[in-house]
């Protein structure tokens, strides 16, 4: 792993590029037509719950909460029909239940391209709800 970095140019090349595409990523998500900035109990849709002073401030990943949360709903919650949509599609993320999923591109092998087309699918996704 040292001699990738190395190619890339060290850690500090390695830390600007991931910083540049969880940028881009939080700009698509907050464009999103599912992007609230607080909480629906009505719509469905999503929040970012990591802590974002302003849009250069965050780390290598983004949280998302889905919404609405449904109990007992036989074709599962919101999070985990976004989840295994994005899911079946090639899109690595994690998923914290009850809902939410978090994303982090990774800044050796994800381009500007596969971050655009992980929120496409998640809007593709709430789109089918």
């Amino acid at each position: 792993s040292l001699e990738l970095f190395a190619k890339f140019g060290g850690i500090g090349k390695v830390r600007e590029r991931s910083l540049k595409l969880t940028h881009y990523l939080l700009k698509l998500l907050k464009d999103s037509p599912y992007y609230y900035e607080s909480i629906q109990t009505d719509k469905k849709g999503f929040t970012i719950i990591t802590p974002v002073e302003n849009d250069e401030d965050h780390g290598a990943q983004l949280s998302l909460l889905f919404f609405p949360h449904y109990a007992n709903n036989p074709e599962g919650d919101t999070m985990e029909q976004v989840f295994k949509y994005i899911n079946s599609r090639g899109v690595i993320a994690d998923e914290r239940r009850p809902s939410v999923i978090r994303i982090a591109p990774a800044p050796l092998y994800n381009t500007f391209q596969d971050v655009f087309h992980a929120v496409a699918l998640l809007e593709e996704a709430l789109g089918t709800l």
